[in-house]
């Protein structure tokens, strides 16, 4: 019961290749790991869902599940941008709003003994980010060098096992933000730390595959970068005049390139940015 997902165009501007995600059905990266979990956990006799979202996962597991009529419940925290929360409801999906979304989704799963699609806590989150590293490999060769949005680090993790499929490992860099930085704190201490972030979408505070993400990216010779607001904002301005609107954590890519470069770091081409979602 496979979902055949259609490959996402790439874009060259100068030395840098965008990954245009945001073409996805549901306009984000998600709808490759969602539509993989669903599928797999419909195999097993699944057939109603819940998960904890900060938005375009929730709108993906919406989509996937209506398709294949599964039922599914949808926990989001009030922070949840106005524009996801719409898309949401336009879609006719069972949300609940919740202070603690992680902590009630999980808790309803166990009490109903329902699938919990929360990719880092499915065995299966990742598995389907792994054709990401297929697709570049194909679209433009051997990749140098790739900067990937991180929260809880799901995608980047699929995205480097589905690259040592391939037998080899770009360069992995991190892009987090000043609000929160598990990742790449431990690599980048270049900034000032803020109580908000434009980058809605990376707020996990915890993560088990903190250590295995960190021993990736020192074993690719890459890195993790601390992205502003400020630049956030120039690099999301830089590339709507290029016709790419993406979301704040696709420009926050853009400006870690720019950050890595200005300080010397040594990227391996082709360098590619994972433009992760669309603008809401």
């Amino acid at each position: 019961m496979d979902i055949n997902l259609q490959e996402t165009p790439i874009r060259k501007i100068n030395d840098i290749y965008f990954k245009l995600e945001y073409k996805n059905p549901t306009g984000s990266v998600k709808d490759r790991g969602v539509s993989y979990q669903i599928t797999e956990a419909i195999k097993h006799g699944h057939k109603s869902f819940v998960i904890s979202s900060s938005g375009n996962a929730a709108i993906s597991a919406c989509f996937y599940a209506k398709k294949l009529n599964c039922d599914l419940i949808v926990f989001v925290s009030p922070k949840i941008s106005k524009g996801k929360l719409a898309k949401l409801k336009s879609e006719k999906c069972k949300v609940v709003v919740s202070d603690k979304a992680v902590t009630d989704a999980f808790r309803f799963s166990k009490k109903n003994d329902i699938y919990n699609l929360r990719p880092s806590n499915d065995p299966n989150g990742w598995i389907g980010y792994r054709a990401l590293a297929r697709e570049l490999d194909k679209q433009i060769g051997r990749v140098g060098s790739i900067f990937v949005p991180v929260s809880s680090g799901t995608l980047l993790y699929g995205i480097a096992r589905g690259f040592g499929d391939l037998g080899y490992l770009p360069q992995l860099h991190a892009v987090q933000t000043t609000v929160v930085n598990l990742i790449s704190s431990y690599f980048d201490s270049d900034y000032q730390k803020t109580d908000s972030s434009l980058c809605d979408a990376l707020v996990a505070k915890t993560t088990s595959l903190k250590s295995e993400l960190i021993k990736l990216i020192k074993k690719s010779k890459g890195f993790g970068w601390i992205i502003s607001d400020p630049e956030i904002k120039r690099a999301w301005f830089y590339l709507k005049d290029k016709s790419i609107i993406t979301s704040y954590e696709g420009a926050a890519t853009l400006v870690a390139v720019r950050k890595a470069k200005e300080k010397g770091f040594e990227l391996d081409n082709p360098v590619v940015c994972l433009l992760t979602g669309k603008y809401y």
